[in-house]
């Protein structure tokens, strides 16, 4: 099992420092990716850290399978994850969060999930560009979810933009507030 980058950012902070505020991306093809085996988010917070991004322009794929989000909050697992603020005001952004093999949920863009702790709240502002958000578990836009607590609440402010938003699961939002997610 590979674990050399486990519970840190591929863009943002890592599990010691765990907040981060600030990224802007403004151009640019960016592609983070982080792996099951590395529980990461690709575009924000540490382990269980703030995330605050803003995408402006570019073409931006960002790819985990993780307890923390895609763009947003950092991983949570004992605690809770990392709430997230996440501004889009152009580009094409894609966000795909797959499925963790410890079954916790957590959305693609927004707040993180935990296993023992509640879903953390995602702050969502979209302006425009084109967004296509995919979770396997939890909410693709919005709050972070949980396996044994209450979902995290979101505030979500669309002005313009294309966005498809999908949650693989019957209980989760495609946009809105995170859930209670038991699976397996």
């Amino acid at each position: 099992t590979f674990f050399s980058n486990h519970w840190n950012s591929a863009i943002g902070n890592n599990d010691r420092s765990q907040e981060v505020y600030g990224i802007e991306i403004n151009g640019g093809v960016i592609f983070p990716g982080t792996t099951k085996a590395e529980n990461c988010t690709a575009i924000g917070g540490g382990g269980n850290g703030y995330g605050d991004i803003t995408i402006n322009g570019g073409v931006v794929t960002a790819v985990a399978t993780t307890t923390g989000t895609a763009i947003g909050g950092g991983i949570g697992f004992n605690s809770a994850g990392g709430k997230g603020k996440v501004g889009i005001n152009g580009g094409n952004v894609y966000a795909y969060n797959h499925a963790n093999h410890w079954g916790i949920p957590s959305s693609a863009i927004g707040g993180a999930g935990s296993r023992f702790q509640g879903g953390s709240e995602g702050i969502i502002d979209i302006n425009g560009g084109n967004i296509y958000a995919q979770s396997a578990l939890g909410t693709a836009i919005g709050g972070g979810s949980s396996a044994t607590k209450a979902g995290g609440a979101a505030t979500i402010y669309i002005k313009d933009g294309i966005i498809i938003a999908k949650s693989l699961q019957n209980n989760s939002a495609g946009i809105g507030g995170g859930s209670t997610c038991t699976f397996g």
